[in-house]
């Protein structure tokens, strides 16, 4: 310090106008994608589910709970797959099967996408609303800024809607003139939640079953469990037993249980549970389907939980083992496309 000797004027010149160049330079954001620019790919590897039903043919007997399609779709570097929950089947695996493969019918399960570059949407407002036989839009591109294409096969494409993903499904009338069939939102089903919960029936201190808490506010929670396994009400007690069964009705305040022991006491390694959630009017509030997997042997496993609802998130119970559900928002209701394909019965 003794030794210290004030520096020239033009060093000090210098430094005050760098500090002013770098303190501008902070406060911009940097440039990620001009205007009208095409936004970025699916992410090769990742899994996507449907968080909405945008639109269903009404012919249809399938009714979206909670706007879940049922499948799951896998984006690859060289494919689209789609995954039936129900059986684990796939379509539309490796773009590129090999030239002697013996099953030739496989080819035509593939869906070939060789590079995921979108394209400049094919249709006019027109053209896209006289798909729909019942409903439609006719001002498509007025309520969207933003609409590029990418076609998978002949009657499936995707959306990029103003950044968001649609999968698009056609069908074909007998004099092979397509009409609309189903319009889903995509998220990754990293986007949703998941929760893990160990089944140790030893324990005596430990529910033997999968609790879910919804933490919002309802009325009652009406529930389907399929593909193995049963609900109970542990929150429940009538006096006499606990609630049970592959449906149950939860009432306010009280917490959903999914047991991998069936009634026949046998140990099941998946399960769905499709679920309505009522805060005191006819309409739900919100619906959704639990995906359940896991592995186990009486001694014990481990299961893991996904959920597909619009408006839904499930996260790890800090408080006990289990799930909790939570609301991210208003459900999604109908988009601009009518009529939307209600729910008519959680057993659908």
């Amino acid at each position: 310090m003794l030794n210290y000797k004030k520096p020239a004027f033009w060093i000090i010149a210098v430094a005050v106008l760098a500090c002013i160049v770098v303190g501008v330079c902070l406060l911009t954001n940097p440039k990620t994608e001009p205007p009208g620019g095409t936004p970025e790919a699916p992410v090769a590897g990742e899994t996507y589910v449907s968080s909405a039903c945008l639109y269903m043919n009404p012919l249809s007997s399938y009714s979206a709970v909670g706007g879940d399609s049922g499948c799951k779709y896998i984006i690859g570097d060289d494919y689209f797959a789609t995954v039936n929950r129900n059986d684990d089947s796939v379509t539309g695996l490796s773009s590129h099967p090999a030239p002697d493969a013996a099953d030739s019918s496989a080819a035509t399960n593939r869906t070939d996408v060789a590079q995921w570059d979108w394209q400049a949407f094919p249709y006019t407002d027109a053209e896209f609303a006289e798909l729909f036989s019942f409903g439609g839009i006719a001002n498509l591109s007025q309520i969207y800024d933003e609409i590029l294409y990418k076609p998978l096969t002949a009657n499936t494409f995707l959306l990029r809607v103003d950044g968001t993903l649609w999968l698009v499904q056609l069908g074909s009338s007998p004099d092979s003139v397509p009409y609309m069939w189903s319009i889903y939102a995509l998220v990754p089903e990293s986007a949703m939640g998941s929760a893990q919960w160990e089944y140790r029936p030893a324990l005596s201190s430990q529910y033997p079953a999968f609790r879910f808490e919804f933490d919002m506010p309802y009325t009652e929670i009406s529930a389907v469990c399929v593909d193995g396994g049963e609900l109970i009400g542990f929150d429940d007690h009538d006096g006499n037993a606990y609630p049970r069964g592959v449906e149950l009705t939860v009432a306010p305040g009280s917490a959903l249980y999914w047991s991998p022991m069936d009634e026949n006491r046998v140990i099941n390694h998946s399960a769905s549970i499709h679920f309505m959630v009522h805060n005191g009017g006819a309409a739900p509030s919100y619906a959704g389907t639990i995906y359940i997997s896991g592995e186990n042997t009486k001694s014990g496993g481990l299961y893991t939980a996904t959920i597909v609802g619009s408006g839904l998130h499930m996260s790890q119970a800090e408080a006990q083992p289990g799930a909790v559900i939570s609301a991210t928002g208003a459900a999604a209701m109908p988009g601009p496309f009518t009529p939307q394909h209600s729910i008519q019965s959680i057993r659908q």
